[in-house]
């Protein structure tokens, strides 16, 4: 979802395929998602991470119940600056940055080549993550209307 320009809408989408019973499990990046490195910003968020309410009003914004969201907290341990940057590429994540607008990214993954041996001189890295972890089920209209009426 944190590489769609309209999550909503492709939730919405989605939840019309759930049978009465059917379960969807989401899973994004939570505000602690490299926090260390990039600072979490609730609104226009570089990584396109979440905050758990804000997760918590796009599930039910796209009339779905969120039975549980849950946080998976890791750490990333890289080698060396050039690892993790890699990483960063073969996650998207310089691509999601950029916009991912290709004329921007490739100069990054350009300069990136660039410097690899400098940023292979490095210390080994640490980064911190978190993973929401959200399952849900498609509303009824008893449910839709109880959410309504708060």
């Amino acid at each position: 979802l944190h590489h769609m320009n309209n999550p909503k809408m492709i939730l919405q989408k989605l939840q019309k395929n759930l049978t009465k019973i059917g379960v969807m499990i989401l899973m994004v990046p939570g505000q602690g998602y490299q926090a260390n490195i990039i600072p979490f910003e609730e609104e226009h968020d570089l990584l396109g991470r979440y905050s758990r309410p804000v997760l918590e009003n796009l599930v039910t914004d796209s009339w779905l119940f969120p039975l549980n969201i849950l946080s998976n907290k890791f750490i990333f341990e890289f080698k060396d600056f050039y690892d993790y940057l890699k990483f960063m590429i073969d996650i998207g994540g310089i691509q999601k940055i950029s916009n991912y607008n290709p004329d921007r990214y490739n100069i990054v993954i350009d300069w990136i080549k660039l410097y690899e041996e400098y940023y292979r001189k490095t210390e080994k890295m640490v980064v911190a993550g978190e993973y929401l972890l959200t399952t849900c089920m498609k509303t009824n209209e008893y449910i839709t209307g109880c959410m309504k009426e708060k």
